[in-house]
């Protein structure tokens, strides 16, 4: 015990622990579901990213991207809680898509989904279906999805 407090004394200690320094490459490498989840999106004028599931998740690529790109980045979402995880974010998303539509005014919303849409298998197609039969989005509103599971493949692979 003693050999390992002296430790956290030395130079090597502070190095490995409290580094501050910044890491080289592209704002996506770090987890490959932020560049699939946000990124792209901003490349179709009036795009905005809509996150199926937690609100924290997409909290974490907010501050990633305002961070690399030093301003704030726009990013929605369904804000799944413990009870959408077990029953499924159906009322999440039409909700979300109802909100989004009417306080942001965007051209296009672009789905994409975390870990906890993909574990619990929710079906994005069939809940955009049912949030246009509930005039959350008009019929011809582009709503494009993609199923964006943190778990398959890795920072290197992406997803």
């Amino acid at each position: 015990m003693e050999e390992i407090r002296e430790w956290t004394k030395t130079w090597e200690y502070r190095e490995k622990n409290f580094w501050t320094g910044s890491i080289d490459g592209e704002s996506g490498e770090g987890m490959p579901t932020v560049g699939g989840r946000c990124l792209w999106r901003w490349g179709f004028e009036g795009t905005m990213p809509f996150v199926h599931g937690s609100q924290g998740c997409v909290a974490y690529y907010r501050s990633h991207l305002s961070r690399h790109f030093k301003e704030p980045s726009s990013c929605v979402s369904s804000s799944m809680t413990e009870d959408a995880a077990v029953f499924g974010g159906l009322n999440n998303m039409i909700d979300g898509l109802s909100n989004t539509y009417s306080m942001y005014k965007p051209k296009m919303i672009a789905v994409s989904t975390t870990c906890m849409a993909e574990v619990i298998g929710d079906d994005l197609n069939g809940f955009i279906t049912n949030a246009r039969n509930k005039g959350s989005v008009p019929e011809d509103f582009p709503v494009p999805y993609a199923h964006t599971p943190a778990f398959v493949g890795s920072h290197i692979t992406g997803v």
